[in-house]
């Protein structure tokens, strides 16, 4: 696609650059990032680590590192074996697969060490996958797959959020986008195979006639995954059609209620990345006109003062690691629009 206006496409591939580096310079020598810190004084700030999040920023940042001759892959292959070194061998079925059969990932907050997440082991196959690209071809990678596989029934219902590895039994939890995370990292590593593509419609279908059934859910990750579907040599006309309604519908479930994320600097990042997906499928051009107007207004929360946090994205006198992630995703992902 030609680009329109070029001084905007450089200026959103310079904030994902900076996001990135900013990112890079917040991994520390045991591989977790510097979480959060106060914008008034650039204060590290005593939150509880989320591993989810860490995941995401390597998965965002092996986004971004590709476009500016992988300069930081050193710093991020830390980051990387953080993750490793938190998988565990366990499975949350037995009836599915053994233990030496099944990776997830393990919570580092002492609080959540027995929090076994969906989302957790989703986000972490975004993150190895994204930083090898011989990553989904590894027994590892199988295994992680495994994992995820066990939280989801046959008929595409996800059984539960979290499992409890002490008390051997799911917790009472749902989150909205976890399944949406496992749709997508189901395809990152198997998209060739027809019986993946099978099942992530099940889950795709399940979700619209129930989740979603009254109310859409703003689902950045799903929208991301309905993309690759729509995309895929298998999927049956009605298949693709399905596909191209749903994201359609969240997409402008998005546009029609802006004033509820237009704010926030996370929130409206995470609108950006699900809709550049929807226009990724369906090329209109009011949608990309919509993704330049929120990406305008991302910009003015990016940090363009020189010290600790430059480059790094805020709200409310905050700044966490996955306001960037989420920033420079959206960012590098628009200009990749204009480099296919």
């Amino acid at each position: 696609m030609k680009i329109t206006d070029e001084t905007f496409f450089l200026e959103c591939k310079m904030a994902a650059r900076n996001g990135l580096k900013f990112l890079a310079k917040e991994i520390k020598n045991d591989g977790t990032f510097v979480y959060s810190r106060d914008v008034k004084n650039a204060k590290i700030r005593n939150d509880k680590y989320n591993m989810l999040r860490h995941c995401g920023c390597v998965w965002a940042m092996n986004l971004v590192n590709k476009s500016f001759d992988n300069r930081f892959d050193y710093e991020i292959l830390k980051a990387s074996n953080f993750i490793e070194s938190n998988l565990i061998k366990i499975s949350v079925d037995k009836n599915f697969c053994k233990d030496d059969e099944s990776l997830l990932l393990k919570e580092v907050n002492p609080g959540k060490k027995n929090s076994l997440k969906l989302g957790g082991i989703a986000l972490a196959i975004l993150a190895l996958n994204s930083s090898s690209e011989k990553f989904k071809d590894t027994k590892k990678a199988r295994k992680m797959l495994n994992g995820l596989l066990s939280f989801i029934d046959s008929s595409g219902l996800i059984k539960f959020s979290i499992f409890n590895k002490k008390k051997m039994r799911p917790d009472n939890f749902y989150s909205e986008y976890y399944p949406g995370e496992a749709v997508l990292a189901m395809l990152n590593v198997s998209y060739d195979k027809i019986s993946t593509i099978i099942g992530c419609i099940k889950i795709c279908e399940s979700l619209r006639y129930n989740r979603d059934k009254d109310k859409l859910i703003h689902d950045h990750w799903l929208l991301q995954a309905l993309d690759l579907l729509y995309h895929s040599n298998f999927l049956t006309t009605k298949e693709k059609q399905f596909c191209y309604d749903y994201a359609y519908d969240i997409s402008m479930e998005i546009m029609n209620n802006e004033s509820e994320y237009i704010d926030k600097t996370c929130p409206i990042a995470c609108r950006t990345e699900g809709l550049i997906s929807f226009f990724n499928i369906s090329k209109k051009q009011s949608v990309l006109k919509f993704i330049e107007k929120l990406l305008k207004i991302q910009m003015k929360n990016q940090v363009k003062k020189k010290g600790d946090l430059f480059g790094s994205f805020t709200y409310s006198g905050i700044e966490r690691i996955d306001y960037t992630q989420h920033n420079i995703s959206g960012f590098i992902r628009y200009c990749n629009l204009f480099s296919k």
